[in-house]
Protein backbone atom coordinates (compact mmCIF):
# COMPACT_ATOMS: atom_id res chain seq x y z
CA UNK A 1 0.00 0.00 0.00
CA UNK A 2 1.36 3.41 -0.95
CA UNK A 3 -0.05 6.89 -0.44
CA UNK A 4 0.35 9.98 -2.61
CA UNK A 5 -0.01 13.35 -0.90
CA UNK A 6 -0.69 16.51 -2.92
CA UNK A 7 -0.61 20.16 -1.92
CA UNK A 8 -0.64 23.40 -3.87
CA UNK A 9 0.47 26.99 -3.58
CA UNK A 10 -0.29 30.07 -5.67
CA UNK A 11 1.95 33.14 -5.94
CA UNK A 12 0.87 36.27 -7.76
CA UNK A 13 2.24 39.63 -8.85
CA UNK A 14 1.11 42.27 -11.32
CA UNK A 15 2.35 40.31 -14.34
CA UNK A 16 2.08 36.60 -13.50
CA UNK A 17 0.27 33.97 -11.50
CA UNK A 18 2.39 30.93 -10.57
CA UNK A 19 0.85 27.63 -9.54
CA UNK A 20 3.03 25.18 -7.59
CA UNK A 21 1.92 21.57 -7.04
CA UNK A 22 3.79 19.10 -4.84
CA UNK A 23 3.18 15.36 -4.70
CA UNK A 24 4.94 13.12 -2.20
CA UNK A 25 4.84 9.32 -1.98
CA UNK A 26 5.09 7.30 1.22
CA UNK A 27 4.51 3.61 1.84
CA UNK A 28 2.76 2.47 5.00
CA UNK A 29 5.39 2.54 7.77
CA UNK A 30 5.86 2.38 11.53
CA UNK A 31 4.05 5.44 12.90
CA UNK A 32 6.32 5.96 15.94
CA UNK A 33 9.46 6.07 13.79
CA UNK A 34 7.69 8.28 11.24
CA UNK A 35 6.68 10.78 13.93
CA UNK A 36 10.29 10.99 15.12
CA UNK A 37 11.45 11.73 11.57
CA UNK A 38 8.72 14.35 11.25
CA UNK A 39 9.83 15.90 14.55
CA UNK A 40 13.37 16.27 13.16
CA UNK A 41 11.94 18.20 10.20
CA UNK A 42 9.70 20.45 12.28
CA UNK A 43 12.13 21.32 15.07
CA UNK A 44 14.73 23.08 12.91
CA UNK A 45 14.71 26.62 11.61
CA UNK A 46 13.29 27.24 8.15
CA UNK A 47 16.78 27.86 6.77
CA UNK A 48 17.70 24.20 7.54
CA UNK A 49 14.33 22.62 6.86
CA UNK A 50 15.06 21.63 3.27
CA UNK A 51 18.12 19.67 4.41
CA UNK A 52 15.93 17.75 6.88
CA UNK A 53 13.20 17.21 4.27
CA UNK A 54 15.69 15.63 1.87
CA UNK A 55 17.00 13.43 4.69
CA UNK A 56 13.40 12.43 5.53
CA UNK A 57 12.76 11.39 1.92
CA UNK A 58 16.01 9.43 1.78
CA UNK A 59 15.33 7.62 5.05
CA UNK A 60 11.87 6.45 3.94
CA UNK A 61 12.98 5.83 0.33
CA UNK A 62 10.21 8.09 -0.88
CA UNK A 63 9.90 10.25 -3.97
CA UNK A 64 8.44 13.67 -4.71
CA UNK A 65 7.58 15.78 -7.75
CA UNK A 66 7.08 19.53 -7.79
CA UNK A 67 5.53 21.03 -10.91
CA UNK A 68 4.90 24.70 -11.59
CA UNK A 69 3.19 26.87 -14.17
CA UNK A 70 3.91 30.59 -14.66
CA UNK A 71 0.95 32.16 -16.42
CA UNK A 72 0.44 35.77 -17.56
CA UNK A 73 -2.37 37.64 -15.83
CA UNK A 74 -4.33 37.99 -19.06
CA UNK A 75 -4.68 34.18 -19.21
CA UNK A 76 -5.31 33.64 -15.49
CA UNK A 77 -8.03 36.28 -15.23
CA UNK A 78 -9.91 36.04 -11.89
CA UNK A 79 -13.31 36.76 -13.47
CA UNK A 80 -12.96 34.58 -16.56
CA UNK A 81 -15.32 31.59 -16.91
CA UNK A 82 -14.70 28.47 -19.04
CA UNK A 83 -17.33 26.07 -20.37
CA UNK A 84 -15.67 22.67 -19.80
CA UNK A 85 -17.16 19.24 -20.51
CA UNK A 86 -17.54 18.47 -16.80
CA UNK A 87 -18.55 21.92 -15.59
CA UNK A 88 -20.48 24.30 -17.87
CA UNK A 89 -19.35 27.39 -15.94
CA UNK A 90 -15.93 26.82 -14.39
CA UNK A 91 -13.85 29.72 -13.12
CA UNK A 92 -10.67 30.04 -15.19
CA UNK A 93 -8.48 29.81 -12.09
CA UNK A 94 -10.27 26.64 -10.95
CA UNK A 95 -9.68 25.21 -14.42
CA UNK A 96 -5.97 26.03 -14.15
CA UNK A 97 -5.79 24.55 -10.63
CA UNK A 98 -7.39 21.30 -11.79
CA UNK A 99 -5.07 20.99 -14.80
CA UNK A 100 -1.99 21.62 -12.64
CA UNK A 101 -2.99 19.06 -10.00
CA UNK A 102 -3.91 16.35 -12.51
CA UNK A 103 -0.75 16.93 -14.56
CA UNK A 104 1.40 16.50 -11.45
CA UNK A 105 -0.48 13.38 -10.39
CA UNK A 106 -0.17 11.83 -13.85
CA UNK A 107 3.60 12.51 -13.74
CA UNK A 108 3.89 10.86 -10.34
CA UNK A 109 1.94 7.78 -11.43
CA UNK A 110 4.12 7.52 -14.53
CA UNK A 111 7.24 7.63 -12.36
CA UNK A 112 5.91 4.93 -10.04
CA UNK A 113 4.88 2.74 -12.98
CA UNK A 114 8.37 3.12 -14.37
CA UNK A 115 9.82 1.71 -11.16
CA UNK A 116 10.27 -1.92 -10.17
CA UNK A 117 7.53 -1.80 -7.55
CA UNK A 118 5.19 -4.78 -7.37
CA UNK A 119 1.45 -4.19 -7.77
CA UNK A 120 0.31 -1.70 -5.13
CA UNK A 121 -2.97 -0.25 -3.99
CA UNK A 122 -2.72 3.54 -4.04
CA UNK A 123 -4.56 6.12 -1.94
CA UNK A 124 -4.39 9.80 -2.93
CA UNK A 125 -4.76 12.59 -0.38
CA UNK A 126 -5.27 16.33 -0.85
CA UNK A 127 -5.07 19.22 1.54
CA UNK A 128 -8.73 20.35 1.66
CA UNK A 129 -9.50 23.55 -0.23
CA UNK A 130 -12.65 25.60 -0.58
CA UNK A 131 -13.51 23.96 -3.90
CA UNK A 132 -16.91 24.21 -5.57
CA UNK A 133 -18.70 20.85 -5.22
CA UNK A 134 -18.86 20.35 -9.00
CA UNK A 135 -15.10 20.84 -9.34
CA UNK A 136 -14.43 18.59 -6.36
CA UNK A 137 -16.53 15.81 -7.89
CA UNK A 138 -15.00 16.26 -11.35
CA UNK A 139 -11.44 16.03 -10.00
CA UNK A 140 -12.27 13.01 -7.86
CA UNK A 141 -13.89 11.23 -10.82
CA UNK A 142 -10.94 12.02 -13.06
CA UNK A 143 -8.50 10.62 -10.53
CA UNK A 144 -10.40 7.39 -10.05
CA UNK A 145 -11.33 6.87 -13.73
CA UNK A 146 -8.88 8.62 -16.02
CA UNK A 147 -5.56 8.52 -14.12
CA UNK A 148 -5.53 4.66 -14.11
CA UNK A 149 -6.12 4.73 -17.88
CA UNK A 150 -3.23 7.15 -18.39
CA UNK A 151 -1.04 4.95 -16.21
CA UNK A 152 -1.84 1.89 -18.34
CA UNK A 153 -1.24 3.80 -21.57
CA UNK A 154 2.15 5.10 -20.41
CA UNK A 155 3.20 1.68 -19.11
CA UNK A 156 2.17 -0.01 -22.37
CA UNK A 157 4.09 2.57 -24.39
CA UNK A 158 7.31 1.50 -22.68
CA UNK A 159 6.52 -2.21 -22.77
CA UNK A 160 5.68 -2.43 -19.07
CA UNK A 161 2.69 -3.56 -17.10
CA UNK A 162 0.84 -1.05 -14.93
CA UNK A 163 1.50 -1.76 -11.25
CA UNK A 164 -0.82 0.81 -9.66
CA UNK A 165 -4.37 0.28 -8.45
CA UNK A 166 -5.92 3.57 -7.31
CA UNK A 167 -8.48 2.70 -4.65
CA UNK A 168 -9.42 6.05 -3.11
CA UNK A 169 -9.01 9.83 -3.23
CA UNK A 170 -9.78 11.91 -0.15
CA UNK A 171 -8.88 15.04 1.84
CA UNK A 172 -6.61 15.36 4.86
CA UNK A 173 -5.49 18.45 6.80
CA UNK A 174 -1.91 19.37 7.68
CA UNK A 175 -0.83 19.28 11.32
CA UNK A 176 1.84 20.63 13.66
CA UNK A 177 0.83 18.26 16.46
CA UNK A 178 3.76 15.88 16.08
CA UNK A 179 2.91 13.58 18.98
CA UNK A 180 -0.55 12.70 17.67
CA UNK A 181 -0.03 13.08 13.92
CA UNK A 182 -1.34 10.31 11.69
CA UNK A 183 0.71 9.06 8.74
CA UNK A 184 -1.70 10.87 6.41
CA UNK A 185 -1.25 14.18 8.25
CA UNK A 186 2.53 13.79 8.19
CA UNK A 187 2.48 12.98 4.48
CA UNK A 188 0.45 16.05 3.51
CA UNK A 189 2.60 18.22 5.78
CA UNK A 190 5.83 16.99 4.14
CA UNK A 191 4.34 17.73 0.72
CA UNK A 192 3.46 21.24 1.90
CA UNK A 193 6.92 22.00 3.33
CA UNK A 194 8.66 20.67 0.21
CA UNK A 195 6.66 23.08 -1.90
CA UNK A 196 7.32 25.93 0.52
CA UNK A 197 11.06 25.26 0.02
CA UNK A 198 10.82 25.42 -3.77
CA UNK A 199 13.03 28.50 -4.16
CA UNK A 200 15.89 26.63 -2.44
CA UNK A 201 15.48 23.34 -4.27
CA UNK A 202 17.14 24.33 -7.54
CA UNK A 203 20.37 25.14 -5.64
CA UNK A 204 20.32 22.01 -3.50
CA UNK A 205 22.47 18.97 -4.32
CA UNK A 206 21.42 15.32 -4.10
CA UNK A 207 17.86 15.65 -5.34
CA UNK A 208 17.61 12.33 -7.19
CA UNK A 209 14.38 11.52 -5.29
CA UNK A 210 12.80 14.95 -5.98
CA UNK A 211 11.73 15.89 -9.49
CA UNK A 212 11.08 19.49 -10.60
CA UNK A 213 9.25 20.24 -13.83
CA UNK A 214 7.93 23.35 -15.58
CA UNK A 215 4.41 22.61 -16.83
CA UNK A 216 3.64 26.11 -18.13
CA UNK A 217 3.39 25.14 -21.81
CA UNK A 218 1.23 22.11 -21.02
CA UNK A 219 -1.24 24.22 -19.05
CA UNK A 220 -1.37 26.92 -21.74
CA UNK A 221 -1.97 24.20 -24.33
CA UNK A 222 -4.80 22.78 -22.20
CA UNK A 223 -6.36 26.24 -21.97
CA UNK A 224 -6.32 26.94 -25.72
CA UNK A 225 -9.95 25.84 -26.26
CA UNK A 226 -11.03 28.48 -23.72
CA UNK A 227 -8.73 31.41 -24.56
CA UNK A 228 -10.39 34.03 -26.72
CA UNK A 229 -8.19 35.18 -29.57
Amino acid sequence: MINIYLDERIEEDLDEVTYFISSFVLSVVNIAALRQSFREVMEVRKSRRLEKLVAFIERWQSTAIITYAKLPQDIAKPGEVDATLDIPKMKRRDNIWAQCVLYNLAKMCARLSGSNLPMHNVSIYFDPKDLPSLLNNAVQNYILDRIPQIDKEVSSKYGKKSNLNIIQSSFIKKTKDISNATQEQIGISISHYLMASFSQLTNFANLHRIGIEDQTLDVIDGLRPYIKT
